[in-house]
């Protein structure tokens, strides 16, 4: 975040850090993002100690589902944040899903903005289900969720969700977030799944609350295809005045 008002974020699946973690952490790196939500981070064998040095290593540090500010494991997704950002408070919320499915959550932080004006931001990262049948309900309860975290300040927070969603444009997640907010990348249809065969654009940032996109891009540069088979997804973003509740 600098003095002009901008606010860099980025969401990136990484894999389990199951393909090369340096390729990882220098594609983190040259994005240099503000906010860096992530699916897919380690959740067995150490997880805790690898997703702090991960954070470490990015030169950022971890803000919402680690165990911080009382969150439990965020099944993979994470909320890394750097020096220009404070955080207020933090949730992790478990969304529905069937009988041996995988367990689906969300992660959510509210922070501030340290730059001229102090502002207020509502940030929530997720990995939704494979099966069509579930993301429908998932996406509710995410929503709802944010709404209700960002309807606990005096002035209205800009509002993010980021993350995999497991569907491209045009399914019912994209239906429903559209409905309250803005898709960064809405006139950048550039796959973002695979890295090995790219024909699938499943990994998205959403926003609202006074903003407006200065720059998006799927990120393909440096060692991109061998830190996982996501690309990931940065957006620039200028604030406008907030406004008051």
């Amino acid at each position: 975040m600098n003095t002009s008002g901008t606010l860099a974020l980025a969401s990136y699946n990484v894999r389990g850090l199951r393909d090369d973690r340096r390729a990882v952490v220098d594609v983190a790196r040259a994005m240099a993002p503000d906010l860096l939500i992530l699916q897919e981070a380690p959740i067995l064998w150490f997880w805790r100690r690898r997703c702090a040095a991960l954070a470490a290593d990015c030169g950022m540090r971890i803000i919402a589902g680690f165990g911080d500010g009382g969150c439990e494991r965020g099944s993979g997704n994470l909320i890394l944040a750097g020096p220009a950002i404070s955080v207020l408070d933090t949730a992790t919320l478990r969304l529905p899903h069937r009988l041996f499915q995988q367990q689906r959550t969300a992660v959510l932080a509210r922070c501030l903005t340290n730059g001229e004006v102090d502002r207020p931001i509502i940030v929530v990262g997720t990995h939704l289900s494979t099966a069509a049948d579930e993301r429908g309900d998932q996406i509710e309860r995410v929503m709802t969720a944010t709404q209700g975290f960002a309807a606990q300040g005096a002035v209205e927070p800009a509002l993010f969700v980021a993350g995999d969603f497991n569907e491209q444009p045009g399914g019912v997640v994209w239906r429903r977030l559209s409905e309250k907010l803005a898709d960064a990348g809405a006139t950048d249809s550039t796959p973002t799944f695979s890295t090995s065969n790219p024909r699938r654009r499943i990994d998205a940032i959403f926003y609202s609350g006074g903003l407006t996109v200065r720059s998006y891009r799927v990120w393909r540069a440096g060692p991109v295809r061998a830190a996982s088979d996501h690309f990931p997804v940065l957006a620039e973003l200028e604030f406008k005045a907030p406004r008051e509740l």
